[in-house]
């Protein structure tokens, strides 16, 4: 954005013309992406091999969650809105704000790194209040000392979203920073977001999410595109979610909706999801004001990934956005896109990497056509789709976000039935340890079983394959290549799995 971002003129909803060139260059991709697309999936229907009916119909399955992820995708990744770093003007005078602090007995070194940080925030007026869901006694010394309210409930029901309700209703200012135990918040973060409340129906103003990861971030937690990208389109269309620590919302917007949602897991999509319907509008402050942690091991990785995936498929299923009064088509489309993403992952992606094994051990194929016609039908699709991720995320999808993402299927297909079986009741779960878990070998052996498994059977396949004299077939080639795509793909995460920390 242009440096006269925080003139007045500027401080309402619009349409950034800096971006209108990559909105039309990204139009002209995503349909040419959804063209092939159709092309290859009508070609496949004319051509497949329906002896085969039950592969046929896996792999439509598989091909439409793509297709229809992809769609998602490029329709809320036309437009993006980004704001100065230096956030808009503060009104004058200032409005109070609450910083809301929440703990579940995390590491005392870690909590208060995070209260003496608050303490150092750089505004005229504010108030911190430690929401101590298990009263511990280190915490509230420290609160004495910094001259912070200790809240320690005596029920803890609903979880976080439960400890954050009970502490709102005890507090008053006109506006609530919340932060998370470990999430440290710069000292200009109430500088830079509290202005943005100058804009009409502003319900809550979210941030960019920062994290110490270890060497090569080898889980991908920075979440980049999400962050870098996902989070500007949808600010765009007015659809940016909060994301639990280092938001601030307006107490009336909170009033209005009865508080944090306590239906779900975690609280922050789905109270997003009702103040957006109630009208509320919301802004991503798309640079960091808090550095957190994020899993370094396997076990704190998979716990944390199937909560958020839970989330938005209990969303997806039984609060589908699609028929959610008072939201926008847009703002429908987005919320879809949460939940459907862990879809294709939980369930297109295993079907992608276990059919060149099917075919390899059954000798056959689910197309009855050549190989040289289903790649010269197949590769524009796959080129466009390619071009298309690169394009559309500023090269930030990589190799290694697909990876990451893909390794997670059993966890995200887990959710998945999770979420199918919990329309009326909240799974159960713990909170993601703030440290290094120090799990043994068999438990971390025990996330990548599925991995194991993939990897085995396809190369067990291609060995059966050669020798069964195969090699002399095109498919054959297909299908080997296929199942080294798959073994490539899932051998990283298995790899980080198996080490016991970074």
């Amino acid at each position: 954005m242009s440096s006269d971002s925080n003139s007045p003129s500027r401080s309402h909803r619009f349409r950034d013309a800096q971006l209108s060139a990559k909105a039309r260059r990204n139009f002209v991709i995503l349909s040419l992406t959804i063209l092939s697309g159709l092309a290859y999936i009508g070609w496949v229907l004319i051509h497949a091999n329906y002896a085969y009916w039950y592969i046929v119909a896996l792999y439509f399955l598989a091909e439409f969650l793509a297709l229809g992820s992809m769609i998602l995708w490029g329709t809320m990744l036309f437009r993006r809105r980004e704001h100065s770093h230096r956030g808009l003007p503060l009104p004058d005078p200032v409005e109070p704000v609450d910083v809301l602090l929440t703990c579940c007995g995390e590491p005392f070194e870690i909590v208060e790194k995070t209260l003496r940080a608050a303490a150092a925030i750089n505004y005229p007026d504010f108030k911190v209040c430690v929401a101590d869901d298990r009263d511990d006694p280190m915490v509230k010394a420290l609160c004495g000392e910094l001259g912070f309210t200790h809240m320690a409930r005596p029920t803890h029901e609903s979880r976080k979203a439960g400890n954050l309700n009970y502490a709102f209703e005890r507090l008053s200012a006109p506006f609530l920073l919340v932060l998370d135990a470990d999430q440290v918040p710069h000292h200009s973060i109430l500088q830079v977001m509290m202005g943005y409340f100058t804009i009409s129906r502003i319900g809550f103003v979210t941030s960019y999410q920062a994290y110490n990861v270890p060497a090569g971030d080898p889980w991908d937690n920075r979440d980049r595109v999400f962050y870098g990208i996902m989070q500007k389109a949808r600010n765009a269309t007015n659809s940016a979610i909060s994301c639990g620590s280092g938001v601030i919302y307006r107490r009336t917007a909170l009033q209005e909706i009865g508080g944090f949602s306590t239906w779900n897991l975690v609280e922050d999509v789905y109270t997003s999801l009702e103040l957006h319907a109630k009208g509320w509008k919301s802004v991503y402050h798309a640079f960091p004001v808090t550095v957190g942690t994020a899993p370094t091991e396997i076990s704190s990785q998979v716990k944390q990934r199937w909560q958020w995936a839970v989330d938005s498929l209990r969303i997806l299923f039984w609060k589908c956005p699609l028929f959610t009064k008072g939201l926008t088509w847009e703002q429908r489309f987005s919320y879809l896109g949460f939940g459907y993403h862990y879809l294709l992952f939980g369930i297109a992606y295993p079907i992608f990497f276990l059919l060149p094994a099917w075919g390899l051990f059954a000798d056959s194929f689910f197309l009855a056509t050549s190989p040289a016609e289903f790649i010269a039908w197949r590769l524009p699709y796959l080129v466009f789709f390619l071009i298309f991720n690169r394009v559309t995320t500023e090269k930030l999808h990589r190799i290694k976000n697909f990876r990451s993402q893909a390794g997670l299927f059993p966890v995200f297909f887990s959710a998945v039935l999770n979420a199918l079986l919990s329309r009326n009741r909240v799974p159960k779960y713990s909170v993601t340890s703030k440290v290094a878990e120090q799990s043994t070998f068999t438990e971390r052996l025990r996330h990548i079983c599925p991995h194991l498994f993939i990897i085995s059977i396809n190369v067990a396949a291609i060995i059966y394959g050669f020798c069964a004299g195969q090699s002399l077939s095109a498919f054959y080639w297909v299908n080997t290549f296929w199942g080294l795509w798959a073994c490539w793909i899932l051998t990283p995460f298995a790899w980080h799995a198996l080490r016991k920390t970074y």
